[in-house]
């Protein structure tokens, strides 16, 4: 029982000092590294793979929207070209009018007598 005693004594003071410290610290580091490892590194993982997926979905969905913009774009553009024709075929029935107007409005010229009339 004394040897137990002496070899605690002996082991006692190291046990407290700084290999005591350096023990703590070992254990504290593979705690943290397990802890990484098993449960903080996995949810990461699956955090930045759900964020993925998400950005691929609304990149899908930018690309319908834009395809349907651009068709969009592309009807209002022949709308605009007929409605550009049709001004400009009215301009001309227009111009038409104003011209047939104009050969109406003139005054009839005066026929001349003659002694015979």
């Amino acid at each position: 029982m004394e040897s137990i005693i002496a070899l605690a004594q002996a082991i006692l003071p190291s046990l407290a000092g700084p290999g005591a410290s350096v023990i703590v610290l070992l254990i504290v580091l593979f705690g943290v590294g397990y802890l990484l490892q098993k449960t903080i590194i996995p949810a990461l993982v699956g955090s930045l793979e759900q964020h993925k997926a998400d950005l691929q979905s609304i990149m899908l969905s930018h690309d319908a929207d834009r395809r349907a913009y651009m068709e969009s774009i592309e009807k209002i553009t022949d709308r605009l070209e007929q409605l550009g024709d049709s001004l400009e075929d009215l301009g001309d029935r227009t111009s038409r009018v104003e011209m047939l107007l104009d050969l109406d409005s003139r005054p009839a010229k005066p026929k001349l007598r003659t002694k015979g009339d």
